[in-house]
């Protein structure tokens, strides 16, 4: 089961997750990255971005549990284990075949070389703001309109007056998320049997 997280800047995400990185043996990479996730100029008032209170419906993102204060998403940044899914498309895999053909090896040495394994483990971060000075003191679906509304008002005639803190959800995925390799001490370390059957493959 997957584990989830808040932090304050991306420094820290990044510190958590090279953390994890350490912890496991397993390095991440980026899948996908909006376009607006490392905008640091990002301004609430800049953008016409949806209002929410809570968050528990996207498969695969982080929850955020309901508190009582708005918010809004930034963007959203995927990180895949580096023994996922491949990164070069067909027709670019099609080429590195052709020209490993063109140099007399056999398609199959390139396929051994590999280390993807379609493992899907992955981190899911959610980038937010919120607007902590209009937090509800009571939960009802009227209020929420209502102050859905009055933080849209303020936003486009007084920017300045409104407080905002943005804020980070992680979505960590658990050891048992691995799939197809070993994690750990030792992870990336192939054994003399595999390497002696490689060796043989090749000529």
């Amino acid at each position: 089961m997957s584990d989830e997280a808040v932090f304050e800047t991306i420094e820290e995400v990044n510190k958590h997750i090279s953390h994890v990185e350490e912890s496991t043996c397993v390095k991440y990479i980026s899948y996908r990255v909006d376009k607006r996730f490392n905008d640091q100029g990002w301004k609430p008032q800049d953008h016409k971005n949806r209002l929410y209170w809570e968050w528990k419906y996207g498969k695969g993102t982080p929850s955020i549990p309901f508190d009582g204060i708005p918010f809004m998403f930034i963007g959203h940044k995927l990180m895949g284990c580096h023994r996922g899914r491949a990164k070069c498309g067909f027709k670019k895999r099609q080429e590195l075949e052709d020209q490993r053909e063109k140099d007399g090896k056999e398609k199959r040495n390139l396929l051994l070389k590999t280390k993807k394994v379609a493992c899907p483990a992955v981190f899911t971060i959610s980038r937010i703001v919120k607007f902590p000075g209009f937090k509800l003191e009571k939960d009802t679906s009227r209020l929420r309109r209502v102050m859905s509304i009055s933080i849209k008002q303020a936003l486009q005639t007084d920017p300045a007056s409104v407080q905002w803190k943005i804020q980070y959800f992680l979505k960590i995925p658990s050891v048992t998320d691995h799939k197809g390799h070993p994690i750990g001490k030792g992870a990336d370390q192939m054994d003399d049997r595999v390497k002696g059957y490689i060796r043989a493959l090749r000529g």
